[in-house]
């Protein structure tokens, strides 16, 4: 529940009352994107869960204790897939296009290549599998939000020119 949680809090919530505080209103597309931090803050709880599998065994039940290590990592795979269409949708809809490619490379690059390609071929729980794999789903959410922030501000700029 911590990873729902979480998400919830820290992705969902956080997002809808930053935009809501800025544009006093919450149209669809906020609830999308707010979706997809919530998803990205999900990703990092349940890598970091899965990978402290063995370690929390006993002390504190965990989703993938609950619903197998394996199930817990497939389980980001329709995730990521709702992440994809959540900004597909935004892309067809508020984005420009040049956004909207810029999304999609930072999901394929930083989600795909460095996290879920390797993640999702782990059969067993590991030593390493935490320190090696906690981080990556961080980077992608670093790296989205730092460019996505950039992309507004360089399309204010275009707007006021």
């Amino acid at each position: 529940m911590g990873e729902i949680i979480s998400g919830l809090l820290v992705g969902f919530l956080s997002s809808l009352i930053a935009f809501y505080l800025q544009a006093s209103h919450l149209p669809l597309p906020a609830f999308l994107y707010a979706l997809i931090c919530m998803l990205m803050t999900v990703f990092l709880m349940s890598t970091n869960n899965t990978g402290d599998y063995d370690k929390d065994k006993g002390i504190r039940v965990t989703l993938p204790h609950i619903i197998g290590f394996r199930n817990s990592i497939l389980l980001v795979i329709p995730e990521f897939i709702l992440l994809l269409l959540s900004w597909l949708f935004l892309s067809l809809t508020v984005l420009t296009w040049w956004q909207s490619l810029i999304g999609f490379g930072l999901f394929y690059y930083d989600g795909y290549i460095r996290w879920l390609k390797e993640y999702i071929t782990i059969q067993n729980v590991y030593p390493e599998m935490g320190r090696e794999f906690g981080p990556r789903p961080l980077l992608l959410i670093r790296s989205f939000h730092t460019v996505m922030s950039l992309c507004f501000l360089i399309s204010i700029y275009l707007l006021k020119g």
